[in-house]
């Protein structure tokens, strides 16, 4: 069995979406039957245990290791790992992004974690340079996600009938960086435009602050809200392409999607994975990022 661990049941969209594309590729790989789970912190610890007592190797996804929003993530985490370390788990670590780290004792649980890995890919060069710092082998490579370029899923036309055509995105998040003043600015942003919105959510919780940013226009214009759990990637990437013509976003993955999509992406650079975001699609092609994207097969 192969176990998937991430910050997983949560309601993270793209969490949710780097599991679905590792599970559908390990399959692809070694079989439609081949038996995947994905621990989530919301089981319970003996159902946790079981589940890596069971597992023959463990992917660890995503941006688990951080520690801006306080150490207890990253205990857990590196908890889970060592456990399965402990158990003789094979540990692959999946085009992780690490960081931001700003405490020295997280910093030092981090790298010893990592080392406990038999493969590691990376998806920035930030995560990189603090492997090399410790001589821990790794490779980098763009984010999973980005294979979604090559992914073929049918569209469900029904659930778009009702959404205007040529509208502006916005995905916001909760986020230290957002006060008055910020939201403000969108929305001036926005009002500018005179266009309808779509306020995108991507995880749960999201529609608190999209709907504050909404009491802030000025337009008469329609205003939309949905979730994006509601469509598959595929889906999403559908409706960037045919009912906006750009996003303003805080949430990386919409940014990714709607890059793909092909239409303009505004990324508001609210921590560095989205400062690398921004610095990767304004310098490379999406073919390229895809491309770089498929080095992580090989883990698999």
């Amino acid at each position: 069995m192969y176990l998937i661990l991430g910050y997983l049941g949560f309601g993270n969209y793209g969490d949710e979406l780097l599991a679905d594309l590792l599970e559908s590729r390990l399959k692809a790989k070694h079989g439609s039957n081949t038996e995947i789970k994905r621990l989530s912190a919301k089981k319970s610890w003996l159902k946790q245990l079981n589940l890596l007592i069971k597992s023959q190797k463990v992917f660890a996804i995503g941006g688990m290791f951080q520690d801006l929003s306080g150490p207890w993530s990253i205990f857990y985490y590196s908890l889970v790992i060592i456990i399965a370390k402990l158990l003789s788990k094979e540990i692959i670590i999946f085009a992780q992004g690490i960081g931001p780290l700003q405490n020295p004792f997280t910093k030092l649980i981090t790298r010893l974690v990592f080392s406990m890995a038999s493969k590691i890919s990376v998806r920035d060069d930030a995560s990189s340079e603090f492997l090399q710092e410790s001589n821990i082998p790794h490779i980098t490579v763009t984010d999973w996600a980005w294979i979604l370029l090559d992914e073929i899923e049918n569209i469900d036309i029904k659930k778009f009938t009702y959404l205007p055509k040529n509208s502006i995105c916005v995905a916001l998040r909760e986020s230290r960086f957002i006060n008055e003043d910020f939201l403000q600015t969108i929305s001036s942003l926005i009002n500018s435009q005179n266009k309808n919105i779509i306020f995108l959510a991507m995880q749960d919780g999201d529609q608190s602050i999209n709907m504050i940013c909404k009491n802030l226009l000025e337009s008469s214009n329609g205003v939309t809200f949905i979730d994006a759990s509601k469509f598959s990637p595929q889906e999403l990437i559908y409706l960037f392409k045919n009912y906006i013509s750009q996003i303003y976003t805080m949430r990386y993955h919409a940014g990714l999607i709607a890059k793909i999509a092909g239409i303009e992406v505004n990324l508001i650079d609210c921590d560095p994975k989205m400062v690398h975001l921004s610095k990767q699609i304004s310098s490379k092609p999406v073919e390229e990022l895809f491309l770089n994207a498929k080095l992580s097969e090989e883990f698999l």
